[in-house]
C-alpha cells in the first residue's frame, strides 16, 4: 500500500505513450536532524502494462531539511504568499517576492496544524518538483 500516488506528465518521444506516476511509499521524520525523508518510485505503464523495469531509473534522494528554504503557501489551495516587504529587485534586493521559511521547520508546523492536508502538500510538492525537472 502506498502513502500517495500522483500521475505526472508522460515523457517526450519516443516514450510519449508511456504513462507515469509517482508512488510515495515511505515518509520518515527525524526531528533530531530536522529532516523528512521521502521514499518514492516512478511507475511507468504502457497500454495498462507495467514497464517500469524497462525504463532507466533516475530516482534521487528526496529529503526536506532546514538547509533549504521553501515558499510559504496558503492551504488548502497551495498558493504562494506574497512578501509584504518586497517592492522590486531594485528597491528591496535583500527581500524575496514571496515569504520563505526553513523547509523542515515550516512543513512540520504545517503538518501539525493541518494534518488533513499532508496529502495535498505532498501532491503539491510532487508537482513542484516535476516542474523543476526532478523526475526527468
Amino acid at each position: 500500500m502506498n502513502i500517495l500516488e500522483k500521475s505526472i506528465p508522460n515523457m517526450a518521444a519516443p516514450f510519449a505513450d508511456v504513462e507515469r506516476k509517482i508512488e510515495i511509499f515511505e515518509l520518515k521524520i527525524n526531528s533530531d536532524v530536522k529532516q523528512f525523508f521521502v521514499n518514492y518510485r516512478i511507475i511507468s505503464t504502457k497500454d495498462g502494462i507495467n514497464v517500469s523495469d524497462k525504463m532507466k531509473s533516475k530516482n534521487k534522494d528526496w529529503y526536506i531539511g532546514n538547509d533549504k528554504n521553501v515558499y510559504q503557501r496558503t492551504f488548502p489551495d497551495f498558493q504562494l504568499i506574497p512578501n509584504p516587504d518586497y517592492i522590486s529587485p531594485e528597491e528591496t534586493p535583500e527581500e524575496t517576492e514571496y515569504l520563505e521559511a526553513p523547509a523542515f521547520d515550516y512543513l512540520l508546523q504545517v503538518f501539525k496544524e493541518h494534518p488533513e492536508l499532508i496529502f495535498t502538500i505532498l501532491s503539491g510538492y510532487i508537482s513542484e518538483n516535476y516542474a523543476d525537472g526532478w523526475f526527468d
